[in-house]
């Protein structure tokens, strides 16, 4: 047999692992649903975090470039 074949068959047998670790933690999620909806709140927190954290990276980023521009018209930017 080639040995790509062998390969293969080994990369077919990871990904069928893989599947029967993810069927064991719906199964698990699905036996304790607080569980899950702990996990959905995260999800929901999350989300909530990242745009906080894009609008405060923005409005910083803004002022930056106030700061810089005010910064080299006075006399203190030519030093």
């Amino acid at each position: 047999e080639h040995p790509a074949g062998r390969d293969s068959h080994a990369v077919q047998l990871l990904r069928l692992l893989r599947l029967f670790r993810v069927v064991r933690a719906a199964r698990l999620l699905r036996a304790m649903p607080d569980l899950m909806i702990l996990i959905k709140g995260l999800g929901v927190a999350i989300r909530s975090v990242l745009y906080t954290f894009a609008l405060l990276l923005f409005i910083i980023y803004i002022f930056s470039i106030a700061c810089t521009q005010l910064a080299s018209r006075s006399t203190l930017g030519s030093m």
